[in-house]
């Protein structure tokens, strides 16, 4: 997860940051000077005069409003604001600036091809990179993760990415997430993605973990790739197939069998990955937060 402190060489402190899920709203008054709104979608119930060729109920809002949708002022929420959107959600005037923070910003450098015989530039080999900007004025961001491994990491300088980044590590203790407590009866819940998921049937399997997924608000995919270096490794790898993923916020509303207590369900889903393949769970793609529907 991301996670922000202000001032330089602060401690960075615990304000995890996680991406919006995709069934909340923001909406403009019609003079666009008054607060913005934040409104939720849910499930519609389809008119016997209705037909449509969807597998899974559609999602819009629950009753119309006034105004249009507003650009998202906060792709990034606090998992304060998640955790009582997921248990509480409801619609009216919210502060951006309290849910979460705008995306990161990001920088395009283009670049040349270089001649390592005579070191000049190669005709025709213009490229280009994309960065993320971790600070924004005092404010410094870090990726937080939790790792297994045989003995502690050390700490200090290293190298990150494809193109081997140089990057500060540093401890900080354990990671906890705490589920929000849901109503044991609830014959519905909704599953956000936590991080980008890999389904063999798309963006939207037909269940998740044993609960009939009925309505799915999902945004265009993702797309990952990789290097393979187990595979033709005299040559150094190869790419791996290029795959499409369902993106971090994506929401799922899900129908739980009958009895199933909900509060446990969502307690044992929790954080854990509902991507189809093995390698792709432990890779911690399709990791989840459960709330009410």
């Amino acid at each position: 997860d991301l996670v922000r402190s202000r001032g330089l060489g602060d401690v960075y402190k615990r304000q995890s940051l996680f991406p919006a899920p995709r069934d909340a709203i923001w909406f403009a008054d019609e003079a666009g000077t008054g607060p913005l709104v934040r409104r939720r979608l849910v499930p519609l119930r389809q008119t016997a005069d209705e037909e449509t060729d969807a597998e899974t109920d559609l999602v819009g809002l629950a009753r119309s409003c006034k105004g249009k949708a507003a650009p998202d002022p906060a792709p990034l929420w606090t998992f304060e604001s998640l955790v009582e959107w997921l248990s509480m959600p409801s619609d009216g005037p919210a502060d951006p600036a309290k849910v979460g923070m705008p995306p990161l910003a990001r920088e395009v450098r283009t670049h040349v091809g270089i001649d390592s015989s005579v070191r000049t530039a190669k005709d025709g080999v213009l490229f280009s990179t994309e960065h993320v900007r971790f600070a924004t004025g005092s404010t410094r961001y870090a990726v937080a993760f939790e790792a297994s491994a045989p003995r502690p990491l050390d700490g200090g300088l290293v190298v990150l990415g494809g193109e081997r980044r140089p990057s500060q590590l540093r401890e900080q203790g354990a990671i906890k997430f705490v589920p929000p407590e849901l109503p044991a009866d609830s014959p519905r819940l909704r599953v956000v993605l936590a991080t980008p998921a890999l389904f063999r049937e798309g963006a939207v399997p037909a269940v998740i973990h044993g609960a009939k997924v009925v309505a799915a608000a999902v945004d265009r995919p993702d797309v990952v790739s990789g290097w393979d270096f187990a595979k033709n490794r005299q040559k150094g790898g190869q790419p791996k197939p290029t795959r499409r993923m369902a993106r971090a916020g994506s929401v799922y509303w899900v129908e739980l069998p009958v009895g199933t207590n909900a509060n446990a369900w969502a307690k044992e889903l929790w954080m854990k990955s509902i991507s189809t393949e093995k390698q792709d769970q432990r890779d911690g793609f399709g990791l989840v937060f459960v709330g009410v529907a």
